[in-house]
């Protein structure tokens, strides 16, 4: 097995250049740098990671933890930040939260207690005291989908409130009044900033907020099917309907389509996954670049591992896509 000595010999530098090159260490020049490279892509040398971390302080890992491991808002937000990560010779390592705090917790002290160099959160229950306190205790973070007043620059987030304006200001410029809210838990950051997005469109148009028109469960499909049901049993007159995400929206329409209402309900859902274009009626949505969160966050943690790195913007905006779930009421489409 070769040597850090042997790659010295073979590239003619010292065993110390060597270990310059394998710790990153600027001060030496590209030609000795690529003599080095050469010599180990040569002679097939595997630096130990362990000594690199132990000689460097730096592990060249990223640590990730997030609240679901599947489903097509977190796959791609993992996807995107790992291939970030990889491409700068960094290994990204994920754990799952289960959107709790006390799971949460457990997740972020499994990964504080590896040699991460920068965790990447997307948390909703963990206190935001402690994220700060994280942070300012030696382990660099970066927050995703969440925006805490004076940690701005450590966050990364869509405009959740201008997302909830733009798709209730649509369906009531259609000419629906009477929009119901089908969101995720009221605990989650954005559940309340797409409120107050809903909450601002009806105030511009001067229709009056119903609170018996907003219900809040899980952000799937389950979640979806109960707050359509509960809707339906307690009689609540409306037309349309904005629901959290694409999955209480799924759950929804299987609610309206037992009930027959599926076709004559406009309905707009939020983050525009895959399968929303493919619906029939396909599923107007609120699109969230959640790939480019991902990076984002790739390049941001990178960056506070020490690496250089694109500088990224903290606020991503959203965009409403029509399709055939956006009608106008039953009265006006005739």
């Amino acid at each position: 097995m070769a040597t850090i000595k042997d790659v010295a010999k073979l590239a003619g530098v010292s065993k110390a250049t060597v270990s310059r090159v394998l710790n990153g260490n600027e001060r030496v020049s590209q030609v000795a740098r690529d003599k080095v490279k050469q010599a180990m892509n040569d002679l097939g040398y595997k630096p130990s990671a362990l000594a690199q971390a132990l000689a460097t302080n730096r592990s060249r890992t990223i640590g990730m933890v997030v609240s679901d491991l599947s489903g097509p808002f977190f796959g791609p937000i993992m996807k995107s930040a790992e291939r970030v990560i990889r491409d700068a010779g960094f290994q990204l390592v994920v754990t799952n939260g289960h959107g709790q705090a006390d799971r949460e917790r457990e997740a972020i002290e499994f990964m504080t207690n590896r040699p991460v160099d920068a965790l990447i959160l997307t948390v909703f229950g963990f206190p935001e005291e402690e994220i700060v306190e994280l942070h300012r205790n030696g382990t660099p973070i970066v927050l995703l989908n969440r925006h805490i007043q004076g940690f701005e620059d450590n966050c990364i987030y869509l405009d959740n409130e201008q997302g909830g304006y733009l798709a209730t200001k649509r369906m009531l410029e259609l000419g629906h009044n009477r929009i119901a809210f089908l969101a995720g838990h009221f605990t989650h950051h954005d559940s309340v900033e797409r409120l107050e997005g809903y909450q601002r469109a009806l105030a511009e148009f001067g229709v009056p907020f119903r609170q018996e028109l907003v219900f809040d469960d899980d952000y799937n499909e389950d979640g979806g099917r109960r707050m359509c049901q509960k809707l339906l049993n307690l009689k609540r007159e409306f037309s349309a309907m904005f629901c959290g995400n694409d999955l209480i929206a799924i759950g929804a329409r299987d609610i309206l389509n037992q009930n027959g209402l599926l076709h004559g309900t406009c309905m707009v859902g939020f983050d525009d996954v895959t399968f929303a274009r493919y619906l029939n009626p396909s599923l107007s949505s609120v699109f969230f670049p959640v790939e480019e969160m991902g990076e984002r966050a790739g390049h941001m943690a990178l960056a506070m591992a020490g690496q250089r790195s694109e500088s990224v913007g903290h606020i991503l905006q959203p965009k409403l896509i029509e399709r055939q779930s956006l009608c106008p009421p039953a009265s006006k489409a005739d």
